[in-house]
């Protein structure tokens, strides 16, 4: 007999001679626990929550009772009437850790990240010895742009416990970094103990698109898309391969698949506007570029390509005014370089206008010796990485039963 089938009868008849037990004694609380508990395991929530009601009924602050329910509705993704159940049960001086990490999924998965990484880290202050705890916290540090935090997590569960799932994060925590060449290389040795690591194949496809060899980079981000069939970084990624092969309206529709599950995520959106753009949608890629800046109104790119786009469409004051502001909020954003030429060269100084963009785009721009081409891809490779990097790997959140 399979194991699978095996242990699915043990479980089957373990939740048989239980509700028998009950049946004799229905008024057990113990036993309904029991019981809820054995239910939640088989994936019968309505049942578990029947039976956790049904010691509620008896015992109304029967707190394990409580905390179980929550639980339940944690599995149901249910997660603010969870937040408010838990909220009853932890608001005292000394709450119980495997509580408080309970809470923090409910306020992680309502994208509360600052809150969520403060109970995470508080839980295990408390005392919870739980790796899944560490890894969460590393994600809500992430969320928040505190990459560098989150890879230090990830490092020291790696010094004391091998583990590919979080080393192939690490490997896009280092690619957010900016450290691009050693995230390829510990996405390939991944790779190669673990050919469906999704965050592995995510940085080794950005990395393949970079080194312009597509081929490879399509079979890893197909990789992610089998794995994380929702993955918006997965179909950002391919929004990109599809731009590389001027395959404008398929890039469109694959970005836009990305902002279902990112909506106003600023960095895809411009992506999103300049995929458009590509595509000769000019008054859609304004429409996108407007949404952008509505969403974060100091962001130089947004500004850059909708200056762009208006040039195109022959509004030059607009433009010169949205150029302006692009270059004081990043002077050497794509869509302010671009738009700053342009301006010159509709003003009679054509060459001019093309030795600014040529220039701009080539000459190194900061310390590091990167040029605005450089910078651009390093751009693209984070709003990727930055799209949503935790929830759609934890579509199914283990609650702690403690």
């Amino acid at each position: 007999m399979p194991i699978a089938e095996a242990t699915g009868t043990a479980q089957e008849q373990a939740i048989a001679r239980y509700e028998g037990y009950l049946r004799l004694d229905p008024n057990n609380v113990a036993l309904s626990i029991a019981l809820g508990d054995l239910y939640h395991r088989a994936g019968k929530f309505a049942e578990a929550l029947a039976c956790y009601d049904a010691c509620l009924a008896l015992q109304p602050e029967h707190a394990a009772a409580k905390s179980r329910s929550a639980s339940v509705m944690i599995s149901q993704h249910r997660f603010p009437e969870a937040e408010l159940l838990l909220g009853t049960l932890v608001d005292d001086a000394a709450p119980d850790p495997a509580l408080l990490h309970n809470l923090g999924l409910c306020v992680f998965y309502q994208r509360r990240w600052a809150e969520a990484g403060k109970i995470f880290a508080r839980a295990r202050e408390l005392g919870l010895q739980d790796r899944q705890n560490m890894l969460y916290n590393a994600y809500s540090l992430h969320q928040q742009g505190e990459v560098q935090e989150a890879a230090t997590m990830c490092r020291d569960w790696l010094a004391s416990d091998a583990n590919d799932n979080v080393d192939g994060y690490l490997a896009v925590l280092e690619m957010d970094s900016g450290e691009m060449i050693a995230a390829s290389r510990r996405a390939e040795e991944v790779l190669q103990r673990q050919p469906d690591n999704a965050d592995a194949a995510l940085v080794a496809g950005m990395w393949r698109i970079e080194q312009q060899d597509i081929e490879q980079a399509q079979h890893h981000i197909a990789t992610v898309l089998q794995v994380e069939p929702d993955s918006p970084r997965g179909w950002f990624a391919k929004g990109l391969v599809h731009m590389y092969q001027q395959e404008h309206g398929d890039a469109v529709a694959a970005i836009e698949t990305a902002l279902r599950s990112t909506p106003g995520h600023v960095g895809t959106l411009v992506t999103l506007g300049w995929a458009k753009f590509a595509a000769h949608d000019i008054v859609g890629a304004e429409r996108v570029f407007r949404e952008a800046i509505a969403h974060d109104g100091n962001f130089g790119e947004a500004h850059g390509g909708l200056a762009v786009s208006l040039l195109f469409l022959g509004r030059q004051q607009e433009a010169r005014r949205e150029t302006q502001v692009a270059r004081r909020l990043n002077p050497n954003s794509l869509g302010a370089v671009w738009a700053q030429g342009g301006l010159l060269a509709l003003g009679g100084r054509r060459e001019a206008g093309e030795a600014f963009v040529a220039a701009a785009l080539q000459v190194p721009i900061t310390a590091d010796g990167k040029t605005a081409f450089e910078h651009i891809q390093h751009f693209v490779r984070q709003q990727a990485a930055r799209s949503a990097p935790a929830l759609e790997k934890h579509a199914d959140p283990k609650p702690r039963n403690d």
